[in-house]
């Protein structure tokens, strides 16, 4: 394996509306109304998933680790990702449901995401065991802010030892809702190679209007490279 991508996955529901439809969502979601939609596409979702099937089709070895439940969702999840060759590295974790998202996109309606974020919440470092980091390249952790229980020093300490095993480090981030804090990833940054938050999420962590002045803020705090998206 060259690469290990960790972190959030989860299973997108997406139900088809008409293209002639409403342009309001005051006209389709309401309490006690039928609305009659297409065919729900199904597709893996998350960090794990878009980075790591993306790597994949490019050539590269990679390995995708992310929690799912043991439940149908699960399978299904496992079913998508196995067409890839890519459903070794699964976890299963079978005191959770697997997190899924349901995207609600009309025509003409920018989306909305109602999301359970379901087993992800409980992958932990330990769920990269050392024997997994041996020969990888590089490792990739997708979701930050959305790993409670890797945010943080566990994230630090998987970092280093991925470092210690010869690997590369990369973190991207997610929007939080609670505004990015600084303080919930300030732990990793040394440990991190390539850092790659969305200008909105760096915005958050520095403070900082300008991409330039995101980049040296994080920088400034250990960071080797940073990719402002």
């Amino acid at each position: 394996i060259d690469v290990i991508v960790a972190g959030h996955l989860c299973l997108d529901l997406s139900p088809a509306f008409s293209a002639g439809g409403s342009q309001s969502l005051r006209d389709i979601l309401i309490p006690g109304k039928l609305v009659n939609v297409g065919p729900a596409a199904l597709s893996t979702g998350g960090a794990v998933s878009n980075t790591g099937l993306s790597l994949r089709m490019l050539g590269i070895r990679t390995s995708l680790m992310g929690k799912i439940g043991a439940d149908p969702l699960g399978g299904t999840v496992r079913e998508i990702l196995a067409q890839y060759e890519a459903a070794d590295g699964l976890i299963v974790d079978a005191q959770s449901a697997t997190s899924y998202s349901i995207v609600i996109a009309p025509t003409g309606i920018d989306r909305i995401f109602l999301h359970h974020p379901g087993a992800t919440l409980n992958l932990t470092a330990a769920d990269v065991p050392a024997e997994a980091l041996t020969g990888a390249r590089a490792l990739h952790v997708g979701g930050a802010f959305l790993l409670p229980g890797l945010d943080g020093a566990p994230m630090a300490d998987l970092l280093r030892r991925a470092r210690a095993a010869g690997a590369l480090t990369f973190v991207d981030t997610a929007v939080d809702g609670h505004g990015n804090r600084l303080e919930v990833v300030a732990p990793i940054l040394p440990q991190v190679d390539f850092f790659l938050p969305s200008e909105t999420e760096a915005r958050g962590m520095t403070g900082a209007d300008d991409p330039a002045a995101m980049a040296a803020f994080l920088l400034d705090r250990g960071v080797k490279a940073v990719c402002i998206k």
